[in-house]
Parts: C-alpha cells; structure tokens; sequence
C-alpha cells in the first residue's frame, strides 16, 4: 500500500512539473512576444500553455484502485487530457510551420506549410481517438525542432527537439492503459497502474521533463523579473508538495491505524462467536448424555435406539460428528456413519477427561483429503444416576459432538461484517473467503511461513497484527490462536482487509487534497509576477 501511496504522490509531482516545465517554455516565448508581436509566436504560447494546462488537470487523475469512485471518471479525465493535449500539440505545430525557417548561408528549404496545414485539418474528425494521434503529433513537433535545428541555424533546440521525441515514447507508453479489461493475467499485471509499464512511462515522462528544464534554464533566468517570479512559484510549489505529501501520509496512517485497532476488535469478536459455538456443542452433548433415553439406549444391543436419537440430534443440531463411546471408549455408534463401530478411542485427550467425569471442550484437528480442518468438539460423561453434578461420577460412556469451522462458516461471517476470513489449521488455511484471481478457486492448503505466526502457534503471542502476503496480494491482517482441550494453539483465526483498502478509505480526502493544491498553485501565479514586478522597479 505504501508503494502505492508513494508512487501516486510520485505521479503527482511529476505532474506539477511538467505543467510548471511547459508554462516556462511558454513565459520564454511570451517574453519573445513582447518584442516581435508575430503570429507563429502567439501560436507556440497558446499551445505550450495549453500543454501546461493538460498536466496540470492529469494531476488531478488518481488511480481507480485509489479512488474507486473519483469525482470525474476514469474514463472521461483521460479522454478529456488527451483532447486538450491533441489541440494543445496541433498549435504548437502550427506555430513552428508559420515561423519562416533561418537556412544556412547558400542553401535553400522547402516550405511544408501548405503540407502540414492539411495535414492537420484532417486529423480534426479523429479527435474521438486523440489518444492514438497524440504520440504521433508529439512526435511531429520533435520532428519540426529537429529540422530547425539541423536544416536551418537554430541549433540550440535540439534540446527541445529531444525532449519531445521523449514525449512521444511516453505518450506511446500511455495507450498501455486501454488493455486493462484484458482476461490475461500476465498482461494485465504489466500494464496495470503502478506496474512495469507504468512506471517506464512516468520515468520517460521525468526524463523528458528534465531534458525541457535543463534548455528552459539556459534562457529563462537572463531576466531578473522572471528569476523572481519563478523562485517564489518553485517555493509555492514545493511547500504546497511537502505540505500535501504530508498531509496525505498523515490521513492515511491514520487511517491504518484505526483499521489495526478495528481489526483486533473484530478477531476478538470472532473468537467470541467460537466459543459461543462451542458453548452450544457443549449445551446440546450435555443433553444428550443426560437424557435418561440415552443410557437405555447404550444398553440396547441391536442400537436401534440409539440410531434414532443420535441421528436426530445430529440432524436438528447441524453437527458433522456424534459419537458414544462405552466405559472404556469403545464406541458404540456414530451418527454420522452407522457401519464404523467398535474401535477404540481410548487415546483422545478429550476423551480421557470425560471418562474422568469432567466436561471437555476444546478445538481438534481432523484430517481430510487437501488439509486439516479445525473441528470444535466437546466431550461428556453418561452418568448412571439422575445427579445433577457429574464431576467425580464413575460415566457409563461419553458423548462427543463436533462440528466443523469450514467454508459456510467463514461465508457467513464475511457477510456480516464485510471482512476476509481465514481459518488454519496450524500454519495452512483449512477455510477461506479468498480467492485465487486466476482461477476462482478458494486458497485451501496455502501455507503462510511467518516467524510471528509460528510464535502463535507456539503460545509465545496472544494476538498478531500485521501486513501479511497472501497469493500475492498484501492483506492487514489479525491472527488468534485456537486452543484445544488442553489449551495449546491448534490453529489460527484471522480476520483481514486488502492493504490497498486502507488507501481507498483515504482516497476521497487525498483527491480533494490534491485539487485543492492545483487551484492555490493556480492562484498563487498572478501575485508572484505582480510581486517581481513590484521587486523590479523598485531595484530600478
């Protein structure tokens, strides 16, 4: 999530100084006007501020993964940035063909105004698909700097010149975005926000920023008016950054913190349902081995009896298991499966309590095919008389129930509360609400290798709380042991949230942040050059 927080804040200040970048390249241009008034001068100023409006507003562009409901959509801000840099990139372009070239001494050029003007007028009816004329038109402004500057005597821009040719790769890169409803999953992991491709595109983008600045310095800073006013806008805009970045982080660990603290509530909450649970597969053992009907059964040979009331209860109980056992833990029926009979269970710890004369409870591991499954299971003696107090009574058999913490259960619970469950039986899940995002399937048997987990598991912790990896997706999490009969950890309980939901939480506060930083960074130009104004003639 932090890699997230930080990159969107990345994407953000590149941004900033692109438009600051473009709005230079037109301030220079302007300072030119001011003593040429020409055409092709007015042309380049409109489209560079042009230029430095479209990044200005793709600031404002959040991820969806950020801002699942941004105020504008995904769709419409990306449509809307493309356009304005497709009409901003067509004045640039005409601008430069307008500007009568400077050939070199005894060489002639050829004009392509005529050539480029119609070139232009028919990319009008494709502004629906600017997305794709950008890279070419950026491309087409390196082209023309490059030509001004290799044909003709302007060899100073083809600084200008390379760093559009960057633009274009980056606006290439950019298209990357339209293959996100892609079904491949290797695909859609490369061009997804904040993925490989994403971040070769912002990195060409800073390249040819940095390039653009490096030329607009050589230039811009021979007036003292416009060192003054682009001093004080460069502080504006890195106090309003740092001030917003920390503003931002601040919201956000705020916020996860918060998300920590509801977490471990609802893990403690989630125990409580399982011993409740567990209390009532303790209530109804305790009536059925004090059910008077119980004891006549046990004695009955052919079990018939016994069939009837044990099926019942399992049934109206919803229990995965119920057994008796005689005196000496041989069991005497399984409600679950009438034909497994006679073997001994002489060995099971709940079990041995019971035949001690004390209830037991606890969680129980039981095997199945993929991975264990925790069982919550009870053990109670049969007392031989109506007493109410079975401690200490010589039982005549045990009754034991049990039921199973599986998928409904963890379904049920994520209904409830909205939160991602996970039971374990010790390290691997046994149940889940999670999903595999290939193929759908739940993350049975997906073994979680954490030393903190381990300590759990061990009954060196009580409680875990942190971001823990799950099939490759970071999810804040909340671990609690599960205890059996003798209070040693079994396997674990956890409740969990995508990391990247604690952001999304913030997403609206750092969305209103981050327009609110452009409108003051908006505000802030027209008494920066007042003020160098007023700064200049007073030193003069």
């Amino acid at each position: 999530m932090w890699i997230q927080f930080f990159l969107e804040n990345g994407h953000f200040a590149l941004n900033i100084l692109a438009a600051l970048v473009t709005f230079g390249v037109a301030w220079l241009y302007s300072d030119a006007y001011t003593i040429n008034k020409k055409k092709h001068l007015l042309l380049k100023i409109s489209g560079f501020l042009l230029l430095s409006v479209t990044y200005l507003v793709h600031t404002a562009y959040m991820e969806s993964t950020l801002v699942p409901d941004p105020l504008i959509p995904k769709e419409i801000s990306l449509y809307l940035v493309s356009l304005i840099k497709m009409f901003a990139l067509i004045l640039i372009i005409l601008g430069l063909v307008n500007d009568p070239l400077q050939p070199k001494p005894g060489k002639k050029t050829v004009s392509f105004n005529l050539v480029f003007t119609s070139f232009l007028a028919g990319l009008a009816p494709l502004a629906f698909i600017s997305v794709f004329i950008n890279p070419v038109l950026s491309a087409l402004v390196a082209f023309l700097y490059l030509r001004r500057a290799t044909v003709g005597l302007e060899h100073h821009i083809k600084t200008v010149a390379f760093s559009f040719f960057l633009f274009a790769l980056s606006d290439l890169l950019a298209v990357g975005f339209l293959f996100n409803s892609t079904l491949n999953a290797d695909i859609f992991a490369f061009i997804a926000s904040f993925g490989p491709l994403w971040l070769f595109q912002h990195f060409v983008t800073f390249l040819a920023c940095m390039v653009l600045l490096i030329w607009l310095f050589s230039y811009l800073f021979k007036s003292l008016t416009t060192q003054i006013f682009f001093t004080y806008v460069f502080s504006i805009v890195v106090i309003f950054l740092i001030t917003g970045i920390t503003f931002s982080f601040l919201l956000v660990k705020n916020v996860e913190n918060d998300t920590v603290n509801k977490l471990q509530t609802d893990i403690k909450i989630l125990n409580y349902v399982l011993e409740s649970k567990s209390s009532q597969i303790l209530s109804d053992t305790l009536y059925l081995a004090q059910n008077p009907e119980t004891k006549i059964a046990m004695s009955d040979v052919t079990k018939n009896k016994l069939k009837t009331l044990t099926r019942e209860i399992l049934l109206a109980k919803k229990l995965d298991t119920l057994v008796i056992t005689d005196e000496n833990a041989k069991v005497l029926i399984r409600a679950e499966d009438f034909e497994r009979f006679g073997d001994s269970l002489s060995s099971d710890e709940m079990i041995k309590k019971a035949l001690l004369g004390a209830p037991a409870v606890g969680a129980y591991l039981k095997e199945e095919t993929l991975t264990s499954v925790i069982l919550l299971k009870s053990a109670v003696p049969v007392i031989s008389d109506d007493s109410a107090d079975i401690t200490g009574v010589s039982p005549a058999g045990v009754v034991i129930a049990g039921t199973s913490i599986d998928n409904a259960f963890a379904d049920g619970v994520k209904k409830a509360t909205g939160l991602e469950i996970n039971i374990f039986s010790e390290n691997k899940i046994s149940a889940t609400t999670l999903t595999n995002p290939v193929n759908g399937k739940r993350l049975i048997g997906l073994m979680l290798h954490d030393k903190n987990i381990t300590a759990l598991l061990s009954g060196e912790k009580e409680i875990y709380t942190a971001v823990v990896n799950i099939a490759g997706t970071p999810y804040l999490s909340a671990f609690l042991p599960v205890l059996d009969v003798n209070k040693n950890p079994v396997g674990l309980l956890s409740v969990a949230k995508p990391h990247v939901s604690v952001l999304q939480t913030a997403g609206a506060s750092l969305e209103m942040t981050i327009i609110a930083i452009i409108i003051l960074l908006v505000l802030a130009i027209l008494p920066a050059k007042l003020i160098s104004q007023y700064l200049v003639s007073q030193l003069r």
